[in-house]
């Protein structure tokens, strides 16, 4: 009897581990067993291992096995970190509209600067005008022709140029709340546009579309949010202007009120069922509402992270909270819980600047560098980015000075050096 080790292995195409005699000549690289053949090309970044499938048909055909791509991912998760940047995107206006949007990556490079993306989406994707970022997952981009009244998406690597379109939203809305997430296997990808609350007693569920890679097609469904006082539903609203964020196969959406809602799309529970479930996550205690100035929810060093500006009173405190999940829990709405992670005095910096500021990300890899969208006052509102170090106090401007109607969001996203370009949705 095959334990089953060997059944997964030969059902993924897993080379056959030969025993070797002690005595070997290898006078050429074909000599080698296909497994240190893997284990040798499994090493070498991604556009390396992209030519090696030109090399030969057998070379070619090993690559595209699905066992080399899983033991490839399984040494790069323990050997190499990812190299994630901010995606930031600008939409510059032109005839009163927002509609010319362009990409750059912040790159920390000395000296550190705004770097563009060399290509127009829109050849890519064969449209008129040049689409907008939605969400982001790894290297892919989720992207839509409109603004507003948004019903036809794609799915785009910017690298690897490959792109698909979804089908064509059946409804068509002013404005909804888009994410965009893959399960831990990268096998599925998941595409949720929130409606709005439903009007119903005690549960006032929040209605959803979703697409899923699996079914190729959207099911409207309920989300019923577990753990919140039913009170706030008439009060709390999805903000619009922070972007959500994707997680270990969940989605994020900051509220109004600073709350979080949690989808678990990949959650045994949602797997095959239409009612999905999802949670409410308790706003963090308050330091003062009334001197609330900025906040932002993102991921960095692989933690959602919520952040808060305070301001007012000849003070200029930023609070960082990281969220710590439980494992066990299955969607009862438990087992979150925000724990304090910095408590930043950016009295040095701002007065050392003039003008207003957003906040606009965490680097990814550094928990100290901080991304601030400035309205410069001195240079008729002229506005630029500038990078905080908020353990060191320093500021660095990193961009150049843009006119203050243009619009800005910033995305994270994974630059493929070592990683293998993130499986190609198909449905």
């Amino acid at each position: 009897m095959k334990s089953d080790a060997t059944l997964r292995a030969q059902s993924l195409g897993a080379p056959s581990h030969q025993s070797l005699p002690n005595t070997i000549c290898l006078n050429k690289i074909d000599d080698l067993p296909e497994f240190l053949l893997v284990e040798i090309l499994c090493r070498l970044p991604c556009k390396f291992v992209l030519r090696c499938k030109c090399v030969c048909k057998s070379w070619s055909t090993l690559i595209s096995q699905p066992y080399f791509e899983s033991h490839r991912a399984l040494y790069l998760r323990n050997n190499c970190d990812n190299e994630q940047v901010c995606v930031v995107e600008i939409s510059f206006p032109a005839d009163g509209q927002y509609f010319r949007a362009e990409l750059f990556t912040i790159s920390k490079q000395s000296p550190p600067g705004l770097k563009p993306l060399n290509f127009r989406l829109s050849s890519l994707l064969h449209l008129d005008e040049e689409p907008i970022v939605v969400a982001t997952y790894n290297d892919l981009i989720l992207l839509c022709d409109t603004r507003r009244y948004q019903r036809n998406y794609y799915v785009c690597n910017p690298y690897t140029k490959q792109w698909v379109a979804l089908p064509r939203v059946p409804r068509r809305r002013k404005d909804v709340h888009v994410g965009f997430t893959c399960d831990s296997d990268i096998r599925c990808c998941k595409v949720v546009r929130i409606l709005g609350f439903k009007v119903e007693p005690e549960t006032h569920p929040l209605e959803v579309e979703i697409f899923s890679a699996e079914t190729g097609k959207w099911i409207k469904s309920d989300l019923v949010l577990q753990g919140i006082n039913p009170s706030l539903y008439y009060y709390e609203r999805i903000k619009s202007r922070i972007s959500p964020v994707a997680h270990n196969g969940t989605l994020y959406w900051m509220t109004t009120g600073g709350y979080l809602i949690g989808l678990e799309l990949f959650n045994k529970l949602n797997i095959n069922s239409t009612k999905c479930h999802g949670r409410f996550i308790s706003n963090p205690h308050p330091v003062d509402e009334n001197l609330l100035n900025e906040e932002m929810v993102c991921v960095c060093q692989g933690c959602v992270r919520l952040c808060r500006l305070y301001r007012g009173l000849g003070r200029c405190s930023l609070y960082v909270w990281d969220l710590k999940e439980d494992d066990d829990h299955e969607g009862d709405g438990g087992g979150s819980e925000w724990c304090l992670k910095k408590l930043a005095d950016l009295r040095p910096i701002i007065s050392s600047l003039w003008g207003s500021y957003e906040l606009l990300a965490f680097d990814p890899n550094d928990e100290d560098i901080l991304y601030l969208w400035r309205i410069n006052w001195e240079e008729l509102f002229k506005k630029d980015i500038i990078m905080c170090n908020i353990r060191k106090l320093t500021v660095i401007e990193i961009s150049q000075k843009f006119s203050s109607s243009c619009l800005l969001r910033t995305f994270p996203f994974v630059l493929p050096w070592w990683r293998w370009p993130t499986p190609f949705p198909r449905y």
